[in-house]
């Protein structure tokens, strides 16, 4: 199933809510669940931990939830090999490198495989697509030596041949649910030609919105771009320093982690990042995105 639905129309809850119903039936049942970027995975494992928690609470199950990525120890790994969760986050080179490349240390997670959410699936196009499509079929052949038969779960709200596209990554016949029934709230986008260049234009419509307590996320290029503007943007208002932050590849896991809780509880006002902050970052309050 493809769900090609827009931003905010409630995907994240579309591939959970099955998920969870499928444990309360079978509490040893599991769930792959892919991201392209590691705090996409990190902000999903706060969501999903807590829907686990509330129905664990009214079944008396314990239900767990886990990422499997790079930043993580490697004791770490080892007792999530041990004990794999009932859902696991993880991303498409740790599916390569890790879990299929050693799929008999995790026979015990492959048998239960229920579902595999793949998430942000416009982003495995061109070469990268041409490759997870080998990933895909190779973690069905592996499914189905441990008499596993997942359903595949893709998602994405920027995509315009939804059905297509995951024909070709899994060989599999796909059905599109497109019609979204979420509300939406009023949008307004304005194009600026900022006379000083587009990093002064930045830095002075986030001092704008921080006077006004507005959350604003800024996206460049580069990641010294990133940093400059940080900089000069916390120089020139020293009032605000402590509500502007850079992120960006690079920063150390529990740098990052820090970041992303400090943006959704509402303590930074301002972040100036790369891509790596993007891609279904679930921040609801989310004033303006520069």
């Amino acid at each position: 199933t493809v769900i090609a639905t827009p931003t905010a129309s409630g995907k994240s809850l579309v591939y959970n809510l099955p998920v969870i119903d499928r444990m309360m039936s079978e509490p040893d049942a599991c769930a792959l669940y892919l991201f392209p970027l590691k705090a996409l995975a990190r902000d999903q494992l706060s969501t999903i931990a807590r829907l686990l928690e509330l129905t664990g609470r009214k079944t008396g199950q314990k239900l767990t939830a886990a990422v499997y990525d790079g930043d993580i120890t490697a004791y770490q790994k080892a007792k999530i090999r041990k004990h794999p969760p009932n859902v696991l986050l993880s991303n498409p080179e740790m599916l390569h490198l890790a879990l299929l490349a050693h799929h008999d240390l995790w026979e015990g997670f492959f048998k239960r495989l229920r579902y595999i959410v793949v998430d942000e699936v416009h982003t495995y196009r061109g070469v990268m697509g041409s490759n997870m499509a080998w990933v895909f079929r190779r973690l069905q052949r592996i499914c189905e030596q441990y008499d596993a038969r997942p359903v595949f779960i893709f998602c994405s709200a920027t995509i315009a041949n939804p059905a297509d596209l995951a024909s070709k990554l899994t060989g599999l016949e796909a059905d599109v649910i497109e019609e979204s029934g979420a509300a939406a709230g009023k949008k307004d986008v304005l194009l600026m030609r900022g006379l000083e260049g587009a990093a002064q234009t930045a830095i002075a419509l986030i001092h704008a919105a921080l006077h006004r307590g507005l959350r604003t996320i800024v996206y460049t290029q580069s990641r010294k771009i990133t940093e400059l503007i940080a900089i000069w943007a916390a120089q020139r208002s020293s009032r605000f320093r402590d509500k502007i932050c850079a992120y960006r590849a690079g920063f150390l896991p529990e740098e990052r982690r820090e970041i992303e809780t400090k943006l959704a509880s509402g303590e930074l006002l301002s972040v100036v990042t790369t891509s790596a902050l993007e891609l279904g970052i679930d921040i609801g309050s989310l004033d303006i995105c520069v």
